[in-house]
This record gives C-alpha cells, structure tokens and sequence, in this order.
C-alpha cells in the first residue's frame, strides 16, 4: 500500500506538502504552487496511492460507504450503471451499498438505511420522489444531518440537489435525423411508451416536413398499412421508444412479409444486449449508462468535499445496424 511518506521521498518534498497537495479539502491558508500539485497528483497517480476513505470519515463519525438506490432490475442498462458507479467509486476509495426496489416504501427503507447508518452520501435513480411529502422531509432531514444527495435520471429538477439524466430529447431527435436521411416516403412512431422520446422525433419530423404518422400498442399493423399508401416506392421509416417494442414488432412485419432494413427501416432504443445478433441487427439508441454512473459519482464525491455541483445532461448516440442500412 502507497503511503504518503512514499510519495514524499520520491519527490524529495515533505510529507505535509504531498498531504495538503493530495487534500480535497486543504486549508485555504495553506497554499501550494500549482506545479508542486501537478508534480505530487501526477506521481501520486502513477504509484497506485489511494486515499484511505474509511478511516478518514470514521474520524468524523460518519460511514465513507455511498447509498446507491436502484432499480430492481437484470437489463443492460443497470448492468452498465452499476459497473460506472463501481469503477469510479473505487477510483475514489469509496465503498457501495447497493439498494435495489421501484416503489414508495422501498425509497423510505432506503432513506432510513442511509440515515441511520450515517452514510456520507446517496445516489438514487429512477423513483423521482415529491420534496413536498413525507419522502421530501426525510431526503431534508437527511441533507440536514450532513448527507449529501444526487439524482440520477429524474424527470424532474430539485432545488438544491444536483441531477444528472442522460438527454432523451436528443435521443429521440437523433432517431429522426437519421430515418430523415434515408428519405422515407413516411414515419411512423409508437407514441404511448416513454413519450419524451416521441415527442421528440415526432417534432423533429414535423420540421423538416415529413408525413407522420403516431400509434400504440397493438395498432402497428393499421399504422403500416395507413404508411404505405403514401404514393412512392421510397422505404417507412418506424421508430420504438425501446428496444423491446422494436423486437417485438418484428414478429408483426414478417407476418405482413415487409422487409426489414428495405421496406420499412426500424430503430429501436437502448441498444440492449442481443439487439445486434438479431437476423436483421437493430439500429438504436444507446444511452451511455456506464458514463451516467461515473459522472454521478463524480458530483458527489464533488459535494461531500464541498464543492458545488450542477445539473448535468449526457448525449446519447445512434448506432447504425442493418435495419436500416440494408443487408
């Protein structure tokens, strides 16, 4: 294990110097030449030195292990996030607690978990709590004590507690902007699931003046047969919120012998796992989750250290498959 005094003879400094240098929260008084902080950061880095979180908080009475609140769920998505929030939290030198539920009471266990157990901080996602109702006043009481919180995903922002969501309207633009591209003689999108992602692409499309057409679930079939009316030869473009309803209506278009990738070029959300050995590999989404947990960490490590975070959006990106780029 690299100790300070380590790093110190190797840079013939004193070990204060290499211990202020190395302090996330140094004495305003007690200044340092922004060349001797590179120097001690850089070689601090280079041999493996880790802070010792644990006994560091233990001394100020509190837990250095962070509540993570998650959903109870096996996909890809929170395989990713657990595996960003993972990496950089050791990279921290702090421990995890995951906790895992999708409901009211499960949220209140989480938070008097946390609260008892005296937890430096807390990130959550997705359950998006009201801050005017018995959960708000025990995330206060929990702020009060000392606790600091981010929110992961919300569909809302909350005074005074930094967010950080990946950017759905992008994401749903960007499903536009790239069935626009193929010039479809029509679009269609499923309307009733996730409907930010909808309402994006649907406004996207309105924009540039392509003919469109919404459905829901169980009416795919309709909405086809309503698309290929429009007089030319040119491909429909059709696009599903999630992976899950794209794959699904594959089922749906072989029934009706469209082809997929040539009559009609489908993109999905997500880009769950398999979504890419399908026998027709799926254009999607994917919405960087591993980068969501990194970043969540990051701010609040950033706040238990007291410096000041804000609300934060991630890109997502498209990734082209045969769907719609042919076979």
């Amino acid at each position: 294990m690299v100790r300070l005094k380590d790093i110190a003879e190797q840079l013939h400094l004193d070990v204060s110097v290499v211990s202020r240098a190395l302090n996330p929260r140094p004495d305003r008084h007690a200044v340092l030449a922004e060349e001797t902080m590179r120097r001690v950061r850089e070689t601090a880095r280079r041999m493996g030195y880790r802070r010792n979180r644990v006994a560091e908080f233990l001394r100020r009475g509190q837990s250095a292990t962070l509540g993570m609140f998650l959903p109870e769920s096996s996909n890809r998505l929170v395989a990713d996030l657990m595996c960003g929030l993972g990496k950089q939290a050791s990279e921290s030198g702090f421990p995890l607690n995951f906790f895992f539920g999708e409901t009211q009471s499960r949220f209140e266990t989480f938070l008097k978990e946390s609260t008892g157990a005296s937890r430096t901080g807390i990130i959550t996602y997705p359950y998006n709590p009201s801050l005017q109702d018995r959960l708000g006043s025990m995330i206060a009481e929990y702020r009060h004590r000392g606790g600091k919180v981010v929110v992961m995903n919300a569909l809302i922002d909350y005074p005074g507690i930094p967010g950080i969501r990946i950017d759905e309207t992008r994401g749903g633009q960007l499903a536009a902007e790239h069935l626009l591209s193929k010039d479809c003689r029509a679009y269609l999108y499923e309307s009733s699931v996730l409907p930010g992602r909808g309402v994006a692409f649907a406004e996207t499309i309105r924009t540039h003046g392509g003919s469109l057409f919404a459905f829901v679930k169980g009416n795919l079939q309709t909405a086809l047969q309503r698309g290929m009316k429009e007089s030319s030869q040119r491909p429909l473009g059709l696009f599903f919120p999630t992976d899950y309803q794209a794959v699904e209506a594959l089922s749906v278009l072989e029934q009706m012998n469209v082809k997929v990738g040539r009559d009609v070029l489908l993109v999905g959300y997500d880009d769950l796992t398999l979504t890419d050995r399908l026998p027709t590999p799926l254009t999607t989404i994917r919405q960087p989750f591993q980068e969501l947990g990194r970043r969540a960490v990051q701010k609040l490590v950033n706040l238990i250290y007291g410096n000041e975070e804000a609300n934060e959006t991630i890109a997502p990106r498209l990734i082209a498959r045969a769907s719609t780029e042919g076979s």
